[in-house]
C-alpha cells in the first residue's frame, strides 16, 4: 500500500538540466546585455491590450511538450531516470487577455526537486491556480516505463516498455483527480478465424493459419490518493487477465508456447474490453477507470475498437 505522501517519480536532486560544456555558440551572458536599458520595467502587453475576437472563457491555455528528466521510483524503491514529457495548464476566464506561459514551467521547477507524489501533484495544481489567478489547472507528464519481462519458457529476461501517462486536475472546487493511463500490448487471435480454419481442415484436410495481430488495450484508471495503484501493479493485472503480452525475449520454445497461449485465448476486442473490466472492477485502489481495446487487424486495413468504462456517473468516458 502507498499513501499519497510516497513517491512516484522523482528528479535526482542536484541534476545539471543544462549542458556543462561550452560548445554551444553565440551564447549571450548576463554581462553582455546593455545596461542602459530597465530590465526591471519591461512592457506586459497582457496587462494592457484588448483581448481579440469572443468574450469568453477558455478552458485550457498553457504549454506541451516540456522535456526534462525524472527518476520515477520503482515498485521496489530503485529510482529509474526517465525522459518525461511535461504537458501544463490553467483556465482563463473572458476577462483577462492571456496567461503567463513561462510562470508554468518556473512553477513546475520549483517543485522537482522532490518525489513527485500525489501530494506534490496537488501541490503543482494548487501553485499553478494560486500562481496564475486561474479557476482550474491541469498537469500531465507523459513516459515510457520498463519493467523486466520473462520469456514464456526458455527463462530469459528482457525489458518491455509501457507508454505511461499521470495526469492531475485540479477544478473550481479545488477538488484534485489523479490519473494514470498505461498501454498493454498483446496478440489476439480472431476466434472466427480459428472456427473457419478448423473447418476447412476438417473438410479438405489441409492446414489452415487462423489470423492474429498485435493489440493494445489503452487502460486509465483514478487513482485513489491514500492507496495508491503503482504502474507494476497495473500492468501485472493486466497480464494476469490477458496472458498473451507481446514478447520481448524468444527463441523457438517460446514461441511454440505463445502460439499455444493465443490458440487457448481466442479474443474478440469486446471479450478483451470484458476481460480488462473484470481484473480492474472492485479493487479498492481503483476509483474509476476506462479500457479502450484497439486489434490492429491483419485481415483487413482497418482496426477494431472495443471502448468500456466502470460506469460511475460523471466519470471517465
Amino acid at each position: 500500500m502507498m499513501n499519497s505522501s510516497q513517491s512516484i517519480i522523482t528528479l535526482q536532486h542536484g541534476e545539471q538540466l543544462m549542458p556543462k560544456n561550452n560548445s554551444i555558440k553565440n551564447v549571450v551572458h548576463q554581462t553582455d546585455l546593455p545596461q542602459n536599458v530597465d530590465w526591471d520595467n519591461l512592457p506586459d502587453v497582457q496587462n494592457y491590450l484588448v483581448a481579440k475576437g469572443a468574450e469568453t472563457n477558455i478552458q485550457k491555455v498553457g504549454v506541451k511538450g516540456v522535456e526534462i528528466p525524472i527518476r520515477y521510483r520503482a515498485r521496489n524503491g530503485n529510482p529509474i531516470k526517465l525522459k518525461t514529457n511535461v504537458s501544463a495548464y490553467v483556465s482563463l476566464t473572458s476577462e483577462t487577455k492571456g496567461i503567463n506561459m513561462s510562470r508554468l514551467v518556473r512553477t513546475l521547477y520549483d517543485h522537482i526537486d522532490g518525489s513527485l507524489s500525489v501530494s506534490l501533484l496537488q501541490d503543482v495544481l494548487k501553485d499553478y491556480k494560486e500562481k496564475l489567478e486561474s479557476k482550474e489547472s491541469y498537469v500531465k507528464f507523459r513516459f515510457d516505463y520498463p519493467m523486466t519481462q520473462m520469456s514464456l519458457r526458455s527463462n530469459l529476461e528482457g525489458w518491455q516498455y509501457y507508454s505511461s501517462v499521470l495526469e492531475g486536475r485540479m477544478g473550481d472546487d479545488d477538488q484534485v483527480k489523479i490519473y494514470l493511463t498505461v498501454d498493454y500490448v498483446y496478440s489476439s487471435a480472431c476466434p472466427c478465424s480459428y472456427e473457419m480454419g478448423q473447418y476447412v481442415t476438417e473438410q479438405t484436410g489441409e492446414p489452415v493459419v487462423s489470423h492474429s495481430q498485435r493489440s493494445t488495450a489503452t487502460v486509465t484508471v483514478e487513482l485513489d490518493p491514500n492507496n495508491v495503484l503503482l504502474i507494476e501493479d497495473l500492468v501485472e493485472m493486466m497480464r494476469d487477465a490477458i496472458p498473451t503480452e507481446v514478447l520481448v525475449m524468444c527463441k523457438r520454445e517460446d514461441e511454440a508456447e505463445f502460439a499455444r497461449l493465443n490458440g487457448s485465448n481466442l479474443l474478440f476486442c469486446e471479450d478483451a474490453a470484458r476481460i480488462a473490466y473484470d481484473a480492474l472492477d472492485g479493487d479498492d485502489r481503483v476509483l474509476d477507470f476506462s479500457v479502450v481495446c484497439a486489434h490492429h487487424e491483419s485481415l483487413h486495413k482497418h482496426d477494431a475498437i472495443s471502448v468500456i468504462y466502470k460506469g460511475i456517473e460523471g466519470g471517465l468516458r
